[in-house]
């Protein structure tokens, strides 16, 4: 079997590589999300189940789910699985979202963390999710508040339409009355 030139300068590439032990993998997301060395392991971690979660297919959300619904958050809020279920709730699609448990969930999270602690990666991961929800939370009272006004304002519009095709009709009305006995006054 012969290759041409180009095949056969890819495979000497690839053959290099492997003799020399260079590596053709991706970088890892951690790499990729540039996450300084001072982060623990378990914030790293939180970092990377944050980042890859909105990618998931549905399948592994609802094992993922099913996984973490057995953490029993009530007794130990604090744990870094609470704080992925809240991500797994809070940031995920339809139907498994629940903004109201993952809320719950972090404020939980949040109050169970020791008072006066150094700030540390999760808190303030923690924080940022509460406070990410609840910007969401404002957005959507402000959509469903624009989108009301904007229901107002067309119902007004078609009142206001309505009662100037009244009004035209009216002149139109008055406008062929006044016609015939203009005609008759003529000579």
């Amino acid at each position: 079997m012969t290759l041409a030139p180009a095949a056969r300068g890819i495979l000497v590439l690839l053959l290099a590589c492997v003799l020399t032990g260079c590596s053709l993998s991706m970088p890892s997301l951690q790499d990729r999300l540039a996450l300084p060395p001072s982060l623990s392991s378990e914030t790293t971690s939180l970092l990377v189940y944050a980042n890859t979660l909105g990618t998931w297919p549905r399948n592994r959300v609802r094992a993922e789910l099913a996984r973490l619904e057995k953490v029993q958050c009530s007794e130990s809020p604090d744990s870094p699985d609470c704080l992925r279920l809240a991500m797994l709730l809070g940031f995920t699609r339809a139907p498994e979202r629940d903004d109201a448990r993952a809320r719950t969930l972090l404020t939980g999270y949040l109050a169970a963390l020791p008072a006066g602690a150094e700030p540390d990666g999760e808190r303030e991961l923690a924080a940022l999710l509460l406070a990410t929800l609840d910007d969401r939370r404002r957005q959507t009272r402000e959509l469903r508040n624009a989108e009301a006004a904007l229901a107002r304002e067309r119902s007004e519009r078609r009142t206001l339409e309505q009662q100037l095709d009244q009004l035209k009709a009216i002149e139109e009305s008055i406008n062929r009355r006044a016609s015939p006995a203009e005609g008759d006054k003529r000579p």
